[in-house]
């Protein structure tokens, strides 16, 4: 039916209220990402994100907006907040006790969608990211920008499990139980 979702289980990043996160999608195979990428900040508890990129925009919200996204394919179990990151690109949440569950979505069903927690906020390199692409999710260490620093190996990031769906035309990568410490200030790159 046209959309992808990718689904990480018991995700392990430490302090939940400061997580940086990296993402990127694309709607050709996977390749360079040209600007459909960015970095954001995210506070899981308060429901506030900060866009971290040339436009750093702040969402100031201080409750989250209720996301509409199951938890599971299939399942009426809901993501508790959502933020839309861009036009065609949402971020979905659920905190459980000292971890959290996250999907990240986009309006396409074609090419791969990826996120990631860097070392360092607004950094894609050096990275731990998680990249859906043809059905499957791999996990790799981004060192470098070019192909020769982009390594498929096991991540620092904890975690249980990792999906990605096509469903309506979307992609959803969903990433359960992530370990991510302090849910205040949550860097992520996309």
């Amino acid at each position: 039916d046209g959309a992808t979702t990718l689904r990480i289980v018991d995700m392990e990043l430490g302090d939940l209220t400061s997580v940086d996160l990296i993402w990127a999608y694309h709607a050709d195979s996977l390749t360079y990402h040209g600007t459909t990428k960015g970095a954001l900040n995210v506070n899981f508890e308060s429901g506030m994100t900060t866009t971290v990129d040339d436009s750093t925009t702040t969402v100031d919200d201080a409750a989250c907006s209720p996301s509409t996204l199951s938890r599971e394919d299939g399942s009426t179990t809901l993501y508790d907040c959502v933020t839309d990151v861009t036009s065609e690109v949402s971020l979905h949440w659920t905190i459980d006790s000292t971890v959290v569950h996250v999907a990240i979505s986009k309006t396409s069903d074609s090419g791969y969608l990826a996120l990631g927690v860097p070392d360092s906020a607004g950094a894609m390199v050096t990275s731990d990211a998680f990249i859906a692409s043809d059905g499957a999710v791999e996990t790799y260490r981004l060192t470098a920008y070019s192909s020769d620093g982009v390594s498929q190996s096991s991540i620092s990031v904890g975690y249980s499990e990792a999906s990605v769906t096509v469903s309506d035309g979307a992609t959803t990568l969903r990433i359960v139980d992530m370990e991510l410490g302090d849910l205040t200030s949550v860097d992520l790159i996309w």
